[in-house]
């Protein structure tokens, strides 16, 4: 394989961050495919002078490319997945690859059959205190994590709310906040190595939250307790939309303690027992992440550097044909959580299994479960509009939907 990459992009509009990522990461970008030529223009000039520009995926998906990044609607990955690994081209995609379990379930499959490289695009994991956190846990003076907590929480006004959900049928009017797990529980994973395999959850209706929006949901957040494979317990939030805006990450283990700083995510505090700490350490200390290397590529990439790393490390896994930490069996478990959590949420809180999407005999019992709440999906395979256990749905009212509506006419989206 020439070791330029060639790496195709589907989805511009997100996309746009890959393409510069890739370029910087030592890959070329040889195809991009978008419905629309405005947003083709708008990335062309980050692009080779030969760059191909497709609106259709089936032909796009024939370009010559070593990898393909999936960057479209959050409720459509699967089926584009699947065609890319048919088509014998690696995949990256973005989170989550699957919204339901029965897509969890056919994207192992079509992985294990094409024998091609199927990863995550988790951003957060990469975020410079997180790996500071990674490197002191893998270090191993924190000695075991017993729990850890990821939070993600990014409230909206409801211009912001709406500019990013563009018609009554967007994907993010109708998701629950437990699907949007990811930013919260990567990042503990990537620093433990630990796997989910339960999750228990509950959500918090707040519909005050969503007033002059048409989201179906009125859960404020929903806390998800994973019990893990080394038997630890970790905390996460999803997408919540409470105050305040904030991520923040913790590791409690037998020796030690690490967490990033709320109010300055860059800052680390580390602690350890007074009778566990390490000769040359002490106590206490608080002090400023650094990158491990390639700091310049990583401070200009979206997603405090993320963006940059995810493709790093996905070219290098391509290039030298290993897989990356998000591998095709952590990529769906990770995302089987959020919907194995808002069933939990739906049943009252009980704890519910993380199918074992690598044994194709579990993975057998799942292949008809299309439990989802996304409108593209038929009636009779999906819940909606859903709440949580013991409240009502939202209503969304003639007076949300009317200011819903001139937000979008503002960014030139006159549909319903």
């Amino acid at each position: 394989m020439d070791s330029k990459i060639k790496i195709g992009v589907f989805g511009l509009r997100r996309g746009s961050a890959f393409i510069m990522a890739a370029r910087d990461a030592g890959a070329e970008v040889s195809a991009v495919c978008d419905k629309s030529e405005d947003a083709f223009l708008a990335v062309k000039g980050n692009c080779p002078e030969n760059i191909r520009w497709y609106r259709d995926f089936d032909e796009f998906i024939c370009h010559p490319m070593d990898a393909a990044v999936l960057c479209n609607y959050y409720d459509e990955h699967a089926e584009y997945a699947i065609k890319a690994l048919a088509a014998g081209v690696h995949v990256l995609t973005e989170t989550a690859c699957n919204v339901t379990l029965a897509e969890g379930a056919a994207i192992c499959r079509a992985a294990e059959k094409s024998g091609k490289i199927f990863s995550l695009a988790e951003n957060y994991p990469f975020m410079c205190a997180n790996l500071e956190l990674a490197r002191l846990y893998r270090g191993g003076t924190l000695g075991r994590v017993l729990y850890a907590e990821g939070e993600y929480v990014h409230p909206c006004p409801r211009e912001d709310y709406n500019n990013l959900s563009p018609g009554k049928y967007h994907w993010r009017n109708w998701i629950p906040v437990s699907y949007y797990v990811t930013h919260s529980l990567a990042p503990l994973m990537y620093m433990t190595g630990a796997v989910p395999k339960k999750v228990n959850a509950l959500a918090m209706y707040a519909p005050e939250l969503y007033e002059g929006t048409v989201r179906n949901n009125s859960d404020g957040a929903a806390i998800m307790l994973c019990t893990m494979d080394n038997g630890a317990i970790f905390r996460v939030t999803g997408c919540a939309s409470f105050a305040g805006h904030g991520n923040w990450y913790r590791l409690a283990c037998t020796k030690g303690a690490a967490e990033t700083v709320r109010g300055n995510q860059n800052n680390v505090r580390l602690a350890y027992n007074r009778w566990n700490i390490p000769e040359g350490e002490q106590t206490e200390k608080i002090y400023a992440a650094q990158w491990p290397d390639n700091a310049e590529l990583a401070e200009k990439a979206g997603h405090g550097g993320g963006d940059f790393w995810v493709m790093y490390h996905f070219i290098n896994c391509v290039r030298e044909n290993t897989q990356p930490f998000f591998d095709l069996y952590k990529s769906v478990a990770l995302s089987s959580v959020g919907i194995v959590a808002w069933k939990s949420v739906l049943q009252g809180g009980i704890p519910l299994e993380i199918p074992d999407f690598a044994d194709e005999k579990a993975r057998a019992e799942y292949e008809n479960d299309t439990f989802n709440p996304f409108p593209h999906f038929s009636e009779d395979k999906r819940v909606t509009p859903s709440a949580p256990a013991g409240t009502a749905a939202r209503g969304i009212t003639e007076a949300d939907y009317e200011k819903a509506r001139n937000d979008w006419r503002k960014l030139g989206y006159f549909g319903e």
